[in-house]
């Protein structure tokens, strides 16, 4: 899979400002541009072992209806991003 093909990234940042930060500049390193992104985990928190499941719920049904949720509201978007 080409990384232009990529269109869409289900993230594993949980809310927190550093963390998101750090994923979404990770993201746009890889692919070489900004790509739209969303996380379900803030929603649903970390589960432990099973943390991947509503990712890749969410990700699953956005390409069954092919659309895409918009990602949980933040408050306060953090400084880093």
């Amino acid at each position: 899979l080409a990384a232009d093909a990529v269109n869409y990234v289900e993230a594993a940042a949980p809310g927190a400002s550093l963390a998101d930060a750090a994923e979404y500049q990770a993201i746009a390193a890889v692919f070489g541009r900004a790509c739209r992104t969303g996380s379900v985990k803030g929603l649903v928190g970390h589960l432990e072992g099973a943390s991947f499941l509503p990712q890749l719920a969410r990700v699953l049904l956005q390409m069954r209806h092919r659309r895409l949720i918009a990602p949980a509201p933040v408050a306060i978007p953090g400084a880093l991003l």
